[in-house]
């Protein structure tokens, strides 16, 4: 029987269903961690993070954590040769270029707003899926994909017509950051038919943050920031050790045992507490635009996570 197979036949246990909506409830949270250690760009940036130097921290910190747990393990793997160059887009795609604009783009919006369209991240993968890898795309897998990206444009413009304003125009960067993430995940996805997958999601985070590391640098130096206040620093603490080390560990280990269309279902949960920790934390309010397009967005990625042939296509689908 193959390895799919296998994972396909094994039945749910409360701890793996406890396991991974835990992970799922804490990941969303993570554009609310995000969203206080950056601060507001129209507020005093005394005691926040910079947005390059938050992604290079998340990462290099949560990376390196990861590093370590698999280095101990034994579970470390070196990397052929031929496969450097994807590991390299990987990295950078996925962290050093989408993490940038994604943090910069947040000062400028709502983290409940980020949430919502980041939701939409397995959509995008099976429409790059299906443009770069041949995948089949079905007629249902189109009809949910026609309605998530409705929902994520709803929610980008906050209406039916585009408007020029600072927070479209920043749920428009962090679209467009989306989109790099997403065709990092592809490139990512050819990389665990011969690697783990927590391995390649480590030496991303690791390579991603180093090539953030110099931008960091030049980012303090042309901005002076003071020191970052604790709730930053807790912040700084939650995005890389509970959501960079600890979710992504969870995630990996049980797409070994269960098929990731089935896991995929869990993320839904993270557009739906997502209104929620935005007005405990950060007392925002969600409009009625962001909240049809959450709805079109769940929709959207309900419908694609039925249909068995999109399965593969999720295998690094993930929250922020």
């Amino acid at each position: 029987m193959s390895k799919a197979g296998q994972r396909d036949r094994h039945p749910w246990t409360p701890g793996a269903v406890l396991a991974l909506g835990g992970a799922s409830v804490l990941w969303a949270a993570a554009g609310i961690a995000a969203k206080i250690a950056l601060g507001n760009a129209d507020k005093d940036q005394r005691g926040y993070v910079p947005p390059i130097t938050l992604a290079a921290l998340r990462f290099g910190l949560g990376g390196g954590l990861l590093y370590v747990a698999l280095r101990s393990r034994g579970h470390w793997f070196s990397v052929e040769r031929a496969d450097r160059s994807r590991f390299t887009i990987l990295g950078t795609l996925g962290v050093t270029i989408s993490y940038s604009i994604f943090y910069a783009s947040m000062r400028f919006t709502t983290a409940t707003d980020t949430t919502l369209i980041v939701a939409a991240e397995p959509i995008l993968i099976v429409l790059l899926a299906w443009r770069f890898l041949g995948e089949t795309l079905s007629i249902g897998q189109a009809f949910g994909m026609v309605m998530g990206l409705l929902g994520v444009y709803l929610i980008v413009c906050q209406g039916a017509a585009p408007r020029l304003e600072s927070t479209a125009l920043a749920n428009g960067m962090i679209v467009l950051a989306l989109i790099s993430e997403a065709t990092s995940s592809i490139v990512g996805k050819s990389l665990t038919r011969t690697y783990p997958g927590l391995v390649v999601a480590c030496r991303g985070m690791l390579i991603g943050a180093a090539a953030l590391t110099p931008l960091s640098i030049v980012e303090i130096m042309w901005i002076r920031p003071s020191l970052p206040g604790p709730e930053a620093l807790l912040a700084i603490v939650y995005l890389a050790v509970i959501c960079s080390c600890l979710c992504y560990a969870i995630w990996y280990s049980l797409m070994e045992r269960y098929p990731v269309s089935s896991m995929a279902g869990f993320l839904l949960i993270q557009p739906v507490l997502a209104p929620v920790y935005g007005y405990l934390f950060l007392r925002e309010s969600l409009t009625v635009w962001s909240l049809v397009g959450a709805l079109l967005t769940v929709v959207g990625i309900c419908t694609i996570s039925t249909i068995r042939s999109s399965a593969a296509v999720h295998d690094l689908s993930h929250a922020p």
